[in-house]
């Protein structure tokens, strides 16, 4: 709820400070550079960590945005939107989940870029309260159509290729972070979080590797992810 919360802001922020950029001292140059800042930062909170995939997504929001403007302003500001909803894409389990999650997306996008375009020339309350409600249809989905977080979708993801009995440390744990999510974690447990999904990306890469050093490199491998998902996720 409170990760909700946080994305209902920041995509309000980020609404209004688009509505703005138009009149931002610098030039066109430090005027894109703002809207991609400011688009990686809300793909990357809506996706949970930061990636290529949010890193590409928000890149090209302002762009969609830019092309899409002349043509029509809320057409516009919902391409942008569905752009900072589109990595979470991958985080569904099922089809079934992922042409639910789809279809949530871009309907929050549709309504919230809508009703910020029809209030962008209004008052400065009106426009603040269309950023917030444009916020919180995006913040919205991820409470109605709960998907996978990151973090165990990563660590799914490598145990599909570890062969041995790291996968099953991987799998315990990305289920217990799963429910764990909707708990507030401390800092450094979020480091050993981030710390076990590493060593799974490097044991996942060393799957098909051969030879002694690959072979000793997976086994000490496997005995630190195994120790680490022991204390993250007891059995």
């Amino acid at each position: 709820m409170i990760r909700s919360i946080f994305i209902a802001l920041a995509v309000a922020a980020t609404l209004f400070a688009f509505a703005s950029l138009g009149e931002a001292p610098g030039g066109p140059l430090v005027r894109a550079g703002a809207g991609v800042a400011l688009g990686v930062i809300v793909a990357t909170l809506a996706y949970g960590q930061a990636t290529w995939m949010t890193v590409a997504a928000g890149a090209l929001s302002p762009l969609a945005f830019a092309a899409l403007e002349v043509r029509s302003l809320g057409l516009a500001t919902a391409a942008m939107c569905t752009l900072w909803l589109l990595p979470r894409l991958v985080l569904a389990e099922t089809r079934r989940l992922l042409f639910v999650l789809a279809i949530a997306s871009g309907m929050a996008a549709l309504i919230g870029g809508f009703v910020f375009a029809s209030n962008i020339d209004g008052s400065l309350s009106a426009r603040i309260a269309s950023c917030v409600f444009a916020g919180s249809c995006l913040s919205l989905v991820g409470i109605l159509v709960p998907v996978d977080t990151s973090v165990a979708w990563a660590l799914r993801s490598a145990a599909v290729v570890v062969a041995s009995p790291a996968r099953e440390a991987l799998e315990r744990a990305a289920r217990a972070h799963r429910q764990a999510a909707r708990v507030p974690a401390s800092s450094a447990r979020r480091a050993q979080w981030r710390a076990l999904v590493r060593l799974a990306d490097r044991r996942a890469a060393l799957a098909r590797l051969e030879g002694r050093d690959a072979d000793e490199t997976r086994q000490d491998l496997d005995e630190r992810i195994v120790t680490q998902a022991a204390e993250l996720a007891p059995a």
